[in-house]
């Protein structure tokens, strides 16, 4: 059994929201998205990459198998449950990348993803971009995606951008969906435990409060009050971007065991 609840707000300074969020707790979907793009670009990218990682999963479901199609060639580093993941943010890119193609006015957009899927005894996350996803586990919070910004990945090269580049580059994506006909997300996998809670979340939450908050505040509340405190502490910030927070509390039997890797 899970309890879910998210909210997407489009913040103090932004005229519409680029935003958008899934929550299908009978299929265990839950999707985050952060579009980006001129005019409604961002807008349409985000909304139609989780339109279709909703469809490709349900289908999957259904037909109880991993892929169809040209993504059928499942990674045997991921499980079964990962690969439909895979196979449906691979799917989501080639759609917005063709939309965008079709329409010149939505051209350059594209939009992050973060997926939590969970089907049986396994616990999926995973992202395209720097949408993170959390998990609160014994008391601790902590991350279970991959930042994919030029700062993150030169620090996993053990180097540091220079001071007058950090504010230039440091938050600018290196992957996203529907810029480029590739895209490769990052895996994470575990078994569910009693009372996990996930927050998948868009910067516009994650850059204006600090981790040990997240932390404190989903340790207090539901996810519903959890949501709520989350959206009202990022606008008293300042509201700069659009925010966006999806928390999932679960009920299941324990494991144990962590797997974690990319496609």
């Amino acid at each position: 059994m899970v309890e879910s609840h998210g909210i997407t707000d489009v913040g103090l300074h932004r005229s519409r929201n680029e935003d958008c969020l899934l929550m299908d707790d009978g299929l265990g979907l839950y999707v985050v998205a952060d579009g980006m793009g001129g005019h409604q670009a961002g807008e349409v990218a985000a909304q139609l990459a989780v339109r279709t990682i909703h469809q490709h999963m349900l289908h999957m479901q259904a037909a109880e198998s991993a892929a169809s199609g040209p993504d059928s060639q499942r990674d045997p580093s991921l499980s079964v449950a990962a690969n439909e993941v895979r196979t449906a943010i691979l799917a989501a890119n080639r759609a917005v990348l063709a939309r965008a193609q079709d329409s010149p006015e939505l051209q350059g957009m594209g939009t992050t993803v973060a997926v939590v899927y969970l089907r049986g005894n396994v616990l999926v996350a995973a992202n395209v971009g720097d949408s993170p996803i959390y998990l609160l586990r014994g008391g601790v919070l902590r991350e279970l995606s991959v930042a994919h910004t030029v700062a993150t990945e030169q620090a996993a090269l053990g180097r540091r951008l220079p001071e007058s580049l950090r504010e230039k580059l440091g938050h600018m994506l290196t992957r996203a969906v529907g810029t480029r006909e590739v895209v490769t997300p990052d895996f994470f996998e575990t078994f569910p435990r009693h009372n996990d809670v996930l927050l998948l979340c868009s910067d516009g939450l994650a850059g204006t409060v600090r981790r040990e908050e997240l932390q404190n505040v989903l340790l207090r509340h539901t996810p519903r009050r959890a949501c709520e405190a989350l959206l009202a502490l990022a606008l008293a910030r300042g509201g700069e971007d659009n925010i966006t927070c999806l928390a999932v509390r679960l009920q299941v039997q324990e494991r144990g065991g962590i797997r974690s890797g990319a496609a």
